[in-house]
């Protein structure tokens, strides 16, 4: 008995030690990059316990869902003005419910046959339109448009998703450890921040407008097996690591700083992170490995140039793809670029980030395109679309 006591008194006293160790580097603040400390981790403290920033945003659906309307107006507008059928889109103010805008469309013909024969013409475009847009009223001149509810069941996961993601990329920029983002209901993303003491650069840093950018995968540049290789002995002569809670910026530009001399003098490396989706998981949950690209720097298009982005399906194969429209101005742009790289990878970009690098595999002129994605299974790929649109 008298042993058995002893035991179990070791056995306590080795807990507490450990216990006592473990947490010693995080109520002693120590530096843990200077410390002799045999332990070189601290305890991530949450928000109850070292206070910091708890902020819920919300998103305005009214406005999201006039601008995508507005969008497809524009879109349908151009199809119609290619068949030589003249229409005037005008938005109606006078909706009642402002989260169902509407469009009013208008059509003149100088006889009734005309009249009429345009306004058969017009319908068939609206009915092969039908997946994202819903014919509301009518008369012998006009049609009255608004988004179908599965469309708009689709515009609100997918803003709550993009939003969750650029706020996560922000706060990666911060250097936050462990950060909490999350969906409430059907348009509020709550976000906290642990330990976060500049509560205005927060708020500036997350709610500042996204920059997509297109860019020139440079693979003429370097093999795209040389890259890894030429980024892993970067890191390994120069101990440069990033680690969670750093600014990821930070870390692409000490990279880039060291490797001047190693790549073409009008490239830069960039990186596409790939994480587990799961919005309701803290950054400790996420597993994530990084992709190196050497890119061009120039970006001859960027998010200014695109007018729309949607999922679509291939009709012969009925896999989802990615379908984009350009402004005017973009679709020039994107004619060249598109021209003078076939065969090349065009890169994504979104603050700094690479999201995707599809292959060009033709010219694409008119401001019209689309992207195929991987061969994965079928929610996967689906998946896959939404993200990229």
């Amino acid at each position: 008995m008298q042993k058995t006591w002893w035991y179990k008194l070791v056995f306590l006293m080795i807990i507490v030690v450990t216990s006592v160790a473990y947490v010693f580097p995080t109520l002693a603040n120590l530096d843990i990059d200077k410390t002799r400390f045999p332990i070189k981790k601290k305890v991530n403290l949450g928000l109850d316990l070292q206070g910091g920033l708890y902020m819920v945003y919300g998103i305005d659906f009214s406005k999201v869902y006039s601008s995508v309307l507005d969008r497809q107006m524009k879109g349908l507008k151009t199809t119609l003005d290619r068949q030589h059928l003249e229409v005037t889109p005008t938005p109606l103010t006078s909706t009642e419910n402002e989260l169902d805008p509407r469009f009013k469309i208008e059509f003149k013909a100088s006889t009734p046959e005309a009249q009429n024969q345009n306004q058969s013409e017009i319908y068939k475009l609206i009915k092969s339109s039908a997946v994202s847009l819903r014919l509301v009223g009518q008369s012998p001149s006009s049609y009255d448009l608004a988004l179908s509810a599965s469309y708009k069941e689709q515009i609100r996961d997918n803003t709550l998703s993009q939003s969750i993601q650029v706020i996560r990329n922000r706060i990666d920029e911060f250097g936050v450890t462990e950060p909490a983002i999350s969906s409430q209901g059907e348009n509020r993303i709550v976000v906290e921040l642990p330990g976060v003491k500049e509560i205005e650069r927060a708020k500036q840093l997350i709610g500042r407008t996204a920059k997509l950018e297109f860019k020139i995968v440079n693979e003429s540049g370097m093999k795209s097996t040389q890259l890894p290789l030429l980024v892993a002995n970067l890191e390994k002569e120069n101990s440069l690591h990033y680690q969670e809670g750093q600014r990821f910026s930070d870390f692409v530009e000490k990279l880039n700083t060291l490797a001047k001399s190693k790549i073409p003098a009008d490239s830069e490396i960039s990186f596409e992170r790939n994480r587990n989706p799961n919005p309701g998981e803290t950054s400790a949950d996420i597993e994530q490995s990084y992709s190196p690209y050497l890119l061009f720097k120039q970006a001859d298009v960027t998010g200014q140039d695109l007018q729309d982005a949607q999922v679509s399906f291939d009709p012969e194969t009925h896999r989802p793809l990615v379908s984009f429209e350009l402004t005017p101005a973009g679709a020039g742009s994107f004619g060249k670029l598109t021209s003078a790289h076939k065969g090349e990878r065009l890169a994504i970009v979104l603050d700094n980030i690479v999201h995707s690098a599809p292959v060009i595999q033709s010219e694409i002129n008119g401001g019209r395109g689309q992207i195929t994605l991987g061969r994965g299974d079928a929610d996967q790929n689906m998946k896959e679309a939404k993200d990229l649109a």
